[in-house]
């Protein structure tokens, strides 16, 4: 069986409350298809604010399954989980500027894969 047919049938709850599904899809659409649900009742501010309301304690990655081990608990009948993370950071190479790092974790609890990208 090929990704795309395993994935086909199957939804990802995504760990987002401030609009992220209308940015993932396009990156889920090629290999595997997988339909995205936004999950309920999340306050994925709880991990951290991007204005420092709430403290970041976790590195990005530490952040996103922080954010889809709290999705599983909410939604315990899925296997498929998806949550984002970024950070601004110093250029080491270009001093005064700052680099921004968007990282998508998405897990699958059904066949331990687990997949990462960095943009």
């Amino acid at each position: 069986m090929k990704a795309h047919e395993f994935y086909s049938a199957r939804i990802a709850v995504l760990a987002s409350m401030h609009g992220k599904e209308m940015a993932i899809p396009p990156s889920l659409k090629t290999e595997p298809q997988i339909e995205l649900k936004v999950a309920r009742n999340l306050d994925a501010g709880q991990f951290g604010r991007f204005f420092g309301e709430v403290e970041r304690k976790f590195t990005p990655e530490e952040t996103a399954r922080l954010k889809i081990q709290k999705v599983f608990r909410l939604n315990p009948s899925h296997s498929v989980a998806t949550a984002s993370d970024g950070s601004f950071f110093p250029n080491p190479e270009f001093p005064l500027t700052t680099v921004k790092e968007e990282l998508l974790l998405l897990i699958d609890r059904k066949t331990d894969v687990e997949a990462v990208v960095r943009y």
